[in-house]
């Protein structure tokens, strides 16, 4: 991640538990719904009701402060570091292009003999 930041020049926020992202957004959905539904008094049967119901509802954003723990932040090395790292991933990248070349040309040489 480190890298990654370097590269952009701008901090990557790493969530608490990566792995259960999904989860953690279907749980979040799920009590913004329970929240909503409970704070009506009847059901909602159609989509103009649902949009009616969000405004007045509990708002989402609010239920993801609440479920969501803070992030670590990764910053992007600045300096000689910051400078060195971005030539070698330029290299880096560089290599795997020219990788990916020659696995085209060996590709159509067997395809060649192939045919």
């Amino acid at each position: 991640m480190g890298l990654l930041a370097t590269v952009l020049n701008m901090p990557i926020i790493i969530p608490p538990q990566p792995s259960a992202a999904v989860v953690l957004g279907a749980a979040m959905l799920g009590k913004f719904a329970h929240d909503l539904s409970t704070s009506l008094s009847k059901p909602i049967t159609t989509q103009e009701e649902a949009v009616e119901a969000q405004k007045q509802g509990g708002k989402l954003w609010d239920v993801m402060v609440q479920m969501t723990q803070p992030g670590s932040r990764v910053e992007p090395r600045k300096g000689e570091e910051g400078v060195r790292e971005k030539r070698l991933l330029d290299v880096k990248y560089k290599i795997f292009r020219e990788a990916v070349e020659v696995q085209r040309r060996w590709r159509g040489m067997i395809a060649e003999v192939e045919a």
